[in-house]
């Protein structure tokens, strides 16, 4: 089988050569392996792969059963993360002579453990990890609904697009013409190989020593580990964070082209340890004139600049055109990134906070049903929290109670209440949605010269309930009494603070004029 290439590889990572005792090409004759092995090994992946976003190298494998097994790295590694792709034979429920299953782990055997893997580091101490079936590691095939709860498949969720819009080159979803079900979703995932590897990460319990060997120990049944990669990440690698969304600005003459390819990308930009889940052209309304607008009056659609939602883990970066990354935490900390002859990437206010909306008739207060659309400050719609973010405008393609115009202009018709969740604006409002706040002040102050004083204020703010709550503000002035009843008051006012999409600087210039009564 070729290799697997799910999207772009993240730099963060280095397979990991060692020397195994089965060469990939050899896998179909690895002795003591079921007849269903033997049959579905030519279909395992082999050379230069990418399963989310993370690099590995299939040559060597090395097959366990019975005797334990040593992986002599190349190269002692120092890291923080070591993912295995690794995969065990097929393990199927035993029928009794009535022709019944008896009480047992099911499919794959539910957490029945396989082996202990050991961590030899180059000073002669140890770390054990246990692996067991349908948690750490998972079989070569698999039924529907029988994942791992600690591991994934070799590739990742990625977007598709529903039938009225092109899915890829040809127009439809590949075995099915219809597959309406399907693409109501618009998301594959793409995970029942004919050969599955597993993708588990170990969180190294020592990451500042050098890692020399890892001694597979088998306890049940057989199985193979074929690629090790390092990572050098701060957090689990496989987990992304909640999905947000920027603007990608395209270079001056390309066109926007929704086209996916087999594997949900797009050409104008795609992740390393996340997915994209849509990409879409911003709509421009005229926010000054919004309240004088009549019902369904279409924004403006813009040319070159592109909605993009996604999810990612924190360290991830977009892969552009022209081979330009751009790390996905600077367009989350709203650092405007820019490349040259390439696009523009810029964040949206992620929309975290939950908020309940009630339409009510004034004289009554009775709830009143009415159509409702919300967008946030870069055109983006806010649906509320049970609609459909991307409205399906397709003829019988999918139902709900939400309504496209022209398929431009999206909103939803809500029975009076809705739940809905809108950006946050400032972190000092957390206290009005969480209850209480504790806040702690230290004030400088003193003469400067003549007629001028000097003012330093540190102020800190921590809102426990909240998963944001923590805050900074350093201000300082410089204050002039010009008169006895007339003040001058400038400096700056310099915050950092943690938002549920990151944390942030912010400098801003203070300039305050106050009068006082004699």
């Amino acid at each position: 089988m070729t290799a697997i290439q799910d999207g772009p590889g993240s730099a963060l990572f280095t397979p990991l050569a060692f020397q195994g005792n089965t060469a990939a090409e050899d896998l179909p004759r690895a002795a003591g392996f079921s007849k269903e092995f033997a049959d579905r090994s030519p279909k395992a992946p082999t050379g230069d792969c990418i399963c989310w976003g993370i690099p590995f190298r299939i040559d060597q494998l090395a097959v366990v059963g019975g005797a334990p097994v040593t992986i002599e790295l190349a190269q002692p590694a120092k890291t923080p993360w070591l993912v295995f792709l690794h995969t065990t034979d097929l393990e199927m429920p035993q029928w009794n002579r009535d022709g019944l299953i008896e009480a047992s782990r099911g499919w794959g055997k539910l957490k029945e453990r396989v082996a202990d893997y050991v961590l030899v580091y180059t000073d002669g101490s140890q770390a054990r990890h246990e692996i067991r079936r349908r948690h750490q590691i998972g079989m070569i095939s698999r039924i529907w609904g029988e994942n791992c709860f600690e591991a994934v498949g070799p590739t990742r969720p990625h977007a598709i697009r529903p039938l009225h819009e092109p899915v890829w080159e040809g127009g439809r979803w590949p075995g099915n013409p219809s597959a309406w079900g399907h693409t109501q979703q618009r998301v594959g995932y793409n995970d029942a190989h004919p050969w599955m590897y597993w993708l588990w990460a170990w969180q190294n319990p020592q990451p500042g020593k050098k890692i020399a060997a890892v001694r597979l120990e088998p306890a049940a049944g057989r199985f193979v580990v074929a690629a090790l990669t390092a990572g050098k990440v701060a957090s689990h690698p496989l987990r992304w964070e909640t999905r947000r969304k920027a603007i990608l600005t395209l270079p001056p003459g390309r066109e926007f082209d929704p086209t996916l390819d087999e594997r949900g990308l797009n050409a104008h930009v795609q992740l390393d340890l996340g997915t994209v889940i849509s990409i879409q052209r911003r709509s421009v309304f005229d926010n000054a004139e919004w309240i004088r607008t009549h019902v369904n009056q279409l924004p403006e659609i813009s040319e070159r600049e592109l909605i993009v939602e996604y999810a990612a883990h924190h360290e991830a970066a977009f892969h552009l055109e022209g081979g330009k990354t751009v790390p996905v935490a600077k367009v989350a900390a709203a650092a405007l990134v820019k490349h040259s002859k390439s696009a523009v990437v810029t964040p949206v206010a992620p929309s975290t906070q939950r908020v309940t909306l009630r339409v009510v008739e004034k004289a009554t207060g009775r709830p009143v049903a009415v159509k409702l659309h919300v967008h946030g400050e870069a055109g983006e719609y806010l649906a509320p929290v049970d609609r459909h973010r991307i409205v399906n405008r397709g003829w019988f393609e999918d139902y709900s109670c939400d309504c496209t115009a022209f398929g431009k202009f999206s909103s939803t018709y809500i029975n009076g209440e809705t739940t809905i969740d809108l950006p946050v604006v400032y972190p000092r409002m957390t206290v009005f949605y969480h209850g209480y706040n504790w806040t702690t002040s230290l004030n400088l102050q003193g003469p400067a010269r003549r007629r001028w004083l000097w003012s330093l204020d540190n102020q800190v703010l921590v809102c426990p309930p909240a998963r944001a709550g923590f805050a900074y503000e350093m201000k300082g002035l410089l204050v002039w009494d010009r008169t006895p009843s007339f003040q001058i008051r400038f400096g700056y006012l310099l915050s950092y603070a943690e938002y549920p999409f990151g944390r942030q600087w912010h400098l801003l210039p203070l300039l305050d004029l106050q009068w006082r009564s004699k």
